[in-house]
């Protein structure tokens, strides 16, 4: 039987703003009688993660990804609901509970820009309480397998976007959590240094039987290394179930642009088009008949057509198309 490692149950989170009305006059009658509002940024959501899954956490800018990992890791208190992290009230912030988890964000850091890596670590073991000998095993081998082992002696401001990120990683591993939760762990990373961070966070976790949950923009974050996806929107779960049935469900678009000579000869042929801009057309197409569509294309507009491109299309927009029905 699967252990459990996060449990919440009815999980609501609320904020308290006021309504002013414009202008001066409206400023003057807020002094007098202030009209509260609550906006939910968590509303009800009920999951659970057991031992050893990666849970890829996606939704749009707002939609409540960002609240819940705060709940999950004690830095915000909840509203309502329960929450049970590691068997551990988060937000009691118990040592017992913080050396068991890590936090790495694309945002803000953990390690002091104006020391080298070495130092920071050598913080961080104190920090953690981490014994020499495993400090250094550890340490060795996170570094050499994410390729940072030569910036040791660096300062961290003086290090790339993608070498921070990993000095980052690094220093949030070296105490073994169980629980690890990662936002944007690719930001800044070229494909290749891409490539090398997913395998080795599927192998670190599998070698360590750690759970890792996973926000990104980058939907190959996703497919490559999250077996378990949860898509929220506005504070609520959307979707919670294996990334392969959502691939089979949703990702089965290609963006197909072409440019032609002069459109204006053709109105009326791209009302169902994702995007006109200027001579350029973007239809979002299944891939089963992306072969055919574009022979069809070549077939209508053969002395017309400049340039044709296939790609994936961006996630924001793959995520508007299945929220929102959108197809602008």
């Amino acid at each position: 039987m699967s252990e459990c490692v996060i449990m919440v149950n009815e999980l609501t989170k609320s904020f308290k703003t006021y309504n002013k009305g414009k202008g001066l006059l409206g400023s003057l009658k807020s002094l007098a009688r202030r009209e509260q509002i609550d906006i939910f940024a968590i509303s009800n959501v009920s999951i659970t993660i057991n031992k050893g899954e990666i849970v890829g956490l996606l939704g749009l800018n707002g939609a409540g990804k960002t609240t819940l990992i705060k709940l999950l890791t004690g830095i915000l208190y909840p509203t309502s609901g329960q929450i049970s992290v590691l068997g551990y009230n988060p937000f009691d912030k118990k040592k017992s509970f913080l050396k068991k988890i890590a936090l790495v964000t694309g945002s803000k850091g953990q390690l002091f820009w104006d020391i080298n890596a070495d130092d920071n670590f050598e913080l961080l073991r104190e920090i953690y309480e981490i014994g020499k000998d495993d400090y250094e095993y550890y340490l060795d081998d996170i570094t050499k397998k994410l390729n940072i082992n030569h910036l040791m002696k660096t300062q961290i401001r003086r290090l790339s976007l993608g070498e921070r990120m990993k000095m980052e990683i690094t220093g949030a591993l070296m105490h073994l959590p169980e629980l690890i939760f990662l936002d944007e762990p690719t930001l800044g990373l070229d494909v290749n240094a891409q490539e090398e961070l997913r395998s080795f966070l599927n192998h670190y976790a599998k070698v360590n039987n750690c759970t890792i949950i996973i926000t990104s923009h980058n939907l190959e974050d996703i497919a490559q290394m999250c077996t378990r996806l949860i898509l929220i929107n506005n504070g609520g779960i959307h979707y919670d179930g294996l990334t392969i049935d959502f691939y089979n469900m949703y990702a089965k678009l290609k963006n197909v642009e072409i440019e032609l000579k002069d459109i204006s000869k053709y109105k009326g042929d791209f009302c169902n088009a994702h995007n006109v801009k200027g001579n350029r057309i973007t239809f979002n197409i299944d891939n089963d008949i992306v072969t055919s569509t574009i022979q069809q294309l070549f077939e209508k507009y053969t002395s017309d057509i400049i340039d044709v491109k296939i790609s994936e299309p961006k996630l924001e927009i793959l995520l508007k198309n299945i929220l929102f029905g959108r197809t602008q």
